[in-house]
């Protein structure tokens, strides 16, 4: 027993205090540096061997149809035996990984590998062990004995990685392989100790290798766990570690795929590392700045242990930023099956799919040996000398982050043929421009970069569709948009005149391409005809200007949106050395007061007259202050201009001198109305709305996904000195009302906005706001400002609390040029128009009319309304027909359009019977587009006059049913006939961020069942939000609708809201779409709001002032109200459904007491009841809680309840009503006979089973919702301990149980989660 002691004081004084003493040859660390054997600060760069002995399915090819390896590895052994399944993991773990890949590491530049572990390849799973016994396998040893020989030669750093822990330590089955059968890492005391045992074998084996670079302990934990679970497991591992291994480092990640630190701070250990992942979002500093934090908190360096699977932009980007932060970095994957994203690409075979798609389902079972040979056949190609090599990747990791220079995919020698695919590599913007060119989507941008996924991973799209030539690679660069282009050095061997054959195809025809050489125009645009597919490759020929020796860089640019692929350039020198001297191009792009025209040949003349040339801006001439020569390209003719031009300008050149003299002496001729290519870059146009995330720079923007109305992504989690700037182009010098929609939960939120010109600054005006509510509560707030016309620098910039933004939108206030409302609009006074003809009129004051209407004909109108309000809406027709309809609507700028009328004239008697028709419409102030939309058959049209009646809009008075296609306004969906009961129109082709907003009156506070009527093949999702003038937005509540088996294939789906008086905006919120909607029923319910006698949770108010929560140590934890200040209220909704007396109850904690409150409560015809008194003494401590009660007399009803803070400093918990009963008015209770109750329910939170156990009988228990609804009740016999099923809904439920006289005896919060 003495000898077991003095064995454990050694190992405890080893762990504590020889960790210090660390062998300089080896990795450690130092404050915030890595550092070598010389104490040398060193940057990890490196790869993850993932896939290797661990196969997740992705890398496999096999979602859908294996969750995790131990399924694929089940699956493969049920197909082939488990015999061959062997066979084949024995081949993979053979090929996958060979000295050759570790000396092309190594080659490359790279200086360490991470090794992701699978536990199965060193132990046992607990399932086939003897109790706590650990039974040690060979193979994973040997596999890292010889990677580790691998890299000592090549002298690579070893980092190990346990990516599959013993049960698996994530809900996500692939990343660890767990298997939800059996206990996880977690749940277990079995696995956490045979993880420990296999770190403390790995660190007793290894202590003494110099070329281990140190222990990733666990990779990306997800898991519900407190901080301390996970670093209690973490600290046994560093123990266990610690026993044989001084020397090595350790790198510890957080929960939650690696990037919460709860708990895990500070370091306990002084060689330890702190390990973060990133995928898939901006590569900015504000997305790293919490580890940049970190890390100086506590002085421990940082290692950024996995990140990848993105496009090569993304990896240049994100490797910069890591290292400019002096971040070490490991990338992921070295290899997976198909892929353009890693550094090698294992090649699939027919047979190996064909079991993938049997696993998936959706092939039949293919035959084993066949089967079989496809397993062995993907092993091999898993070799790297089987593997395509992809350079374009590890370019991107290794090059690019610290060069802007182009390097040759491949060597161009022209005259020959250029490959469209073979581009050069380097980053978007210098090697290309591409529209997409990452995976941006936790951030809220691009998720997409190669949309064909194939050959290359850059941002320039790349298709398999190819000509079958000899000459062909088997690709093309194809889904091509407007002004994308691709760099090619060459080397031109001769000097020249050339013809380039373009090798292409095209579905339409209207494509165009540029070529440049050195951002100069050789060519004319060329356009392109159609092939008649994608698949189908025909050629087009275009004449370049001289072309001289040398290395020169070609552009190929797309001009427009119309589709097509490029496969080659074929350089040939062209048969006439002698063209004629013309222009072959004109362009404006980066300077808007400069127009470059382009000539093919070089220009002797020494001089230019501006007066020579004519520039036309939409048809108007443009003032050409100068004309001159340009230095570095004298083919190129500057003409400057007085005022700069836009980029939705439409611009012409024409020339009519003789003075420009080519360099072979020949003049210039004349032209007219040249089209110049205008490739201004586009900026955001005031008026007009400015989303906050299209920002041109930023500094510690973050951004997310929105559940504002509209969707799409706001930036997120500003803070003083944040800012981002916007390049706009005032379109007037005008009064503007500049909105911004903003969400926070703080209190001092305030910004600045600014606009600069030329380093001036001429309008810059701060604005404060306070709290919406929540992060996602958004309101709109508004000033009227004056900006003149012109470009501008916009700058938004933080100064206050943190806050929200999701828009900022500019609203030209007044416009003398706009037909004013209310007014007489005459019909035949639009702005644009299809289908309809102009004629005088028979009407009552001549004039004209417009007539000959045909189904989607149409007019436009730019009007302003004046005032908001209620207007009268009258149509002066004549028709001959009796089924004549148009359509009036107002068109916002920002597409929301707003429904005036829908005109259904009938028979006026002929053609020149004129009939005023009067309607009703609620019409919004400002500016918009009035369209008239001709919907069915014809009528004429005189005009139209709107009549204002009142500023009360027409409301829909709520309880009541209502058709969703009688909108207000709406964005996106569409109406069509509907085949429900009742018939009438349904909305359909709903989309995600589409909405409807409708004008509703509640008429009493209460809870209301709103029902949906939905149909649709697929499930959506739409969010109801309540909006009112000068408060935040109020999100009733999100539906998820269900999969009907049809478009009129009808259901109903309905919830229980609060919702309290007031006149709103109601908004139905389209999160997802592909489905239809009828109508939506608001139904009052008499027994709704929370259950008197019953308990009322403090923080579960529908209203409040001034107050926070907190998380609560009372019993039953929750939250409680905290912060209480004079003045503060909250409101709750309470239903007492008995009169009696009452015991009122309150649960208060005080450090200070003297705090006091009063509760009022509020019916609908009944005075007001007030229950004063409540004074809070000193309970010794914010948490430290008391019950005090009062005695009140309660009738039946429902009631709106509000605590008002009539003194400060006390926290609320909860406040309880329990009826009196006459027996307990008569009982007497002896001094010291307190009847102790105690109370428990368990588990908490609970997925199935609720236990209650309590020291005194029970014989009633009811469950309630969260707003007091009765959800579960039943009777038992009396006994201490129970358990119910909860097949509720995930969310916060309230457990009541009663006495058999039906008293209460207590209430539990407890909460139902899957």
């Amino acid at each position: 027993m003495v000898k077991i002691v003095l064995q454990c004081i050694v190992i405890s004084c080893i762990i504590l205090f020889s960790v210090g003493e660390i062998s300089a040859q080896y990795l450690t660390t130092s404050g915030e540096n890595i550092v070598d054997k010389n104490n040398n600060p060193i940057l990890l760069r490196g790869v993850g061997l993932g896939g290797w002995m661990l196969q997740e399915p992705y890398m496999m090819k096999v979602v859908g149809g294996a969750r995790n390896q131990q399924e694929f590895k089940s699956k493969l052994e049920g197909l082939i035996g488990e015999e061959r399944t062997q066979e084949f993991f024995d081949s993979w773990l053979q090929n996958f990984v060979t000295e050759k890949d570790v000396d092309s590491i190594a080659s490359w530049g790279f200086n360490s590998i991470r090794l992701p572990m699978h536990y199965n390849l060193f132990t046992l799973p607990i399932q086939q062990e003897n109790g706590n016994e650990n039974t040690w396998l060979d193979k994973g040893f040997d596999i890292v004995d010889n990677l580790l020989s691998w890299c000592e030669k090549n002298e690579l750093y070893l980092i190990l990685d346990l990516h599959a822990a013993p049960g698996g330590q994530g809900y996500d089955e692939a990343i660890s392989d767990y298997d939800p059968n059996y206990p996880s890492l977690w749940e277990s005391d079995l696995n956490k100790q045979k993880t420990v045992a296999l770190w403390g074998k790995l660190a007793e084996r290894y202590k003494n290798e110099e070329w281990i670079g140190g222990y990733d302990i666990l990779n990306e934990t997800n898991w519900n766990l407190s901080g301390n679970e996970i670093k209690e497991l973490y600290v046994q591992i560093t123990n266990a570690i610690r026993v044989h291994d001084q020397n090595h480092i350790l790198f510890i990640e957080g929960n939650w795929f690696a990037n919460d630190f709860t708990g895990l701070t500070p370091p306990w250990d002084n060689n330890m590392v702190y390990s973060f992942h990133k995928y898939w979002n901006e590569n900015t500093q504000a997305p790293i700045q919490w580890v940049l934090d970190m890390r100086a908190q506590y002085d421990v360096p940082l290692w950024m242990g996995e990140s990848g699977e993105n496009s090569n932009v993304w990896f240049k980007d994100a490797i910069s930023l890591f290292e400019d932060n002096n971040i070490g970095w490991a990338w992921w994957p070295w290899k997976r099956l198909d892929t353009t994203v890693s550094s090698y690409s294992i090649k699939t075979n027919s047979n190996y799919n064909n079991v993938v798609n049997y696993f998936k389902g959706e092939a039949a079972i293919p035959d084993k040996d066949n089967a079989f040979q496809g397993m062995m056949d993907i092993a091999s190609a898993s070799n790297i000398d089987n593997c395509d090599f992809r350079k374009d990747v590890v370019d991107a990791m290794l090059r690019q982050p610290s060069s802007d220079e182009l390097v040759p995919f491949s060597e161009n020698t022209v005259p020959g043929i250029i490959l469209a695919t073979h581009f050069d590599m380097g980053s978007q913007g210098l090697a290309y421009y591409d529209t997409e060119y990452g995976n941006y989507s936790s951030s809220g941008g691009t998720s997409s970069w190669n949309l064909g996924w194939v050959f290359r991973n850059d941002g320039v799209d790349i298709s398999t569709d190819n000509s079958g030539s000899s000459d062909s690679n088997g690709y093309s660069v194809g889904y091509v948009r407007d002004r994308e282009w691709m760099k090619y050095t060459l080397d031109i061997k001769q000097e020249g005149y050339y013809d380039i054959e373009t090798k292409y195809s095209a579905l339409n025809a209207g494509g165009k391409i540029q070529f440049e050489i050195n951002d100069v125009h050789i060519t004319h645009q060329r356009a392109l005809g159609t092939t008649g597919s994608f698949s189908k490759f025909n050629s087009v020929t275009s004449s370049t200007s001289f072309l001289e020796t040398g290395k020169q860089v070609l552009k190929v640019r797309v001009v427009g949106d119309v589709e097509f692929n490029l496969e080659s350039f074929n350089l040939t020198l062209s048969a006439n050395q002698t063209p004629n001297f013309s222009h072959i191009g004109a362009i404006i792009d980066k300077n808007d007061k400069q127009v470059r025209l382009v000539l093919n040949k070089d220009i002797s003349s020494t001089s230019v007259d501006p007066q020579s040339f004519q520039l036309l801006s939409n048809g108007e001439a443009v003032n050409i202050t100068s004309a001159t020569i340009d230095n570095s390209n004298n083919r190129v003719i500057l003409l400057n201009v007085e005022n700069a031009l836009s980029f939705y300008d439409i611009i012409t050149i024409g020339y009519s001198g003789n003075s420009i003299i080519s360099n072979d002496n020949q003049r210039l001729t004349s032209f007219s109305i040249y089209p110049v290519e205008n490739v201004i870059e586009i900026t955001h146009l005031i008026p007009g709305k400015i989303e906050a995330e299209d920002y041109d720079f930023q500094n510690g923007i973050n951004t997310e996904e929105t559940t504002d109305v509209g969707l799409g992504v706001n930036i997120k989690d500003l803070t003083p000195n944040d800012y981002t700037t916007y390049e706009v182009d005032v379109q007037g010098s005008a009064n503007y009302l500049f909105q911004y929609r903003v969400a926070t939960e703080r209190a001092n939120a305030s910004f600045s906005i600014s606009f600069t010109q030329e380093d001036d600054v001429v309008f810059s005006q701060s604005y404060s706001f306070s709290g919406t509510g929540g992060w996602q509560t958004w309101k709109t707030l508004e000033d009227e400002i004056y900006l003149d016309d012109g470009k501008y620098i916009m700058t938004f910039r933080v100064l206050g609390d943190e806050f929200n933004l999701n828009w900022l939108n500019f609203e030209l206030i007044n416009n003398d040029d706009r037909l004013a409302i209310p007014g007489i609009i005459e019909a035949e006074n639009y702005d644009t128009q299809f289908g309809l003809v102009r004629s005088s009129t028979s009407d009552t004051g001549g004039g004209q009319e417009l007539g000959y209407l045909d189904n989607n004909d149409y007019a436009t109108y730019a009007v302003r309304v004046e005032s908001e309000g209620a207007y009268k809406v009258k149509s002066r027709v004549a028709t001959a027909y009796d089924d004549a309809q148009f359509l009036l609507e107002l068109e916002k700028s920002d597409g929301l359009i707003y429904h005036v009328a829908l005109v259904e004239p009938s028979n006026t008697g002929s053609w020149s019977t004129w009939k005023t028709i009067e309607q009703q419409a609620n019409l919004p102030e400002g500016n918009y587009t009035l369209k008239m939309t001709s919907l069915n058959s014809a009528t004429n049209l005189n005009w139209y006059e709107f009549e204002y009646v009142s500023e009360e809009m027409q409301s829909v008075s709520v309880p009541a049913k209502m058709e969703v296609e009688n909108y207000h306004a709406y964005f996106g969906v569409g109406t069509e006939d509907c085949s429900d009961t009742g018939q009438g129109r349904n909305l359909n082709y709903i989309d995600a961020g589409d909405y409807t907003r409708y004008l509703i009156s509640v008429s009493q506070t209460g809870y209301y069942n709103i029902k949906l009527r939905v149909a649709g093949f697929n499930s959506g999702m739409v969010n109801l939000v309540l909006s009112s003038p000068d408060a935040a937005d109020e999100s009733l509540h999100t539906f998820t609708t269900p999969q009907t088996g049809g478009w009129q294939i009808w259901e109903t789906i309905q919830t229980e809201v609060l919702m309290q008086k007031g006149d709103y905006i109601l908004t139905l919120n389209f999160i997802e779409g592909s489905f239809n909607m009828n109508w939506i029923d608001f139904v009052y319910d008499e027994d709704g709001g929370i259950q008197v006698p019953g308990l009322v949770q403090a923080e579960d108010f529908w209203d409040q002032f001034g107050l926070s929560t907190e998380s609560c140590t009372d019993d039953g934890g929750g939250e409680n109200l905290s912060y209480m200040d004079q003045g503060d209220y909250s409101k709750y909704l309470i239903n007492v459904t008995k009169t009696a007396k009452y015991n009122v109850k309150a649960r208060v904690a005080s450090q200070f007491g003297g705090g006091e409150f009063n509760l009022v409560l509020s019916g609908e015809e009944e005075e007001d009841l007030t229950i004063s008194g409540f004074q809070i003494s000193n309970t010794g401590g914010w948490q430290n809680w008391e019950t005090i009660e009062k005695e009140f007399d309660l009738a039946e009803g429902v009631y709106e309840l509000t605590m008002n803070v009539l003194e400060s400093q006390f926290n609320l918990n909860w406040i309880e009503f329990e009826e009196v009963t006459e027996e307990e008015s008569e009982d007497t209770e002896e001094p010291g006979q307190e009847i102790i109750k105690m109370i428990s329910i368990f588990p908490n939170p609970t997925s199935d089973i609720l236990n209650i156990e309590s020291t005194i009988a029970f014989r009633y228990v009811e469950v309630r919702g969260l707003y007091g609804r009765l959800i579960y009740q039943e009777t038992i016999n009396d006994k201490n301990k129970h358990e119910i099923n909860t097949p509720f809904p995930n969310g916060i439920y309230f457990l009541t149980i009663k006495n058999d006289k039906n008293t209460i005896i207590s209430t539990k919060k407890f909460i139902r989660k899957d």
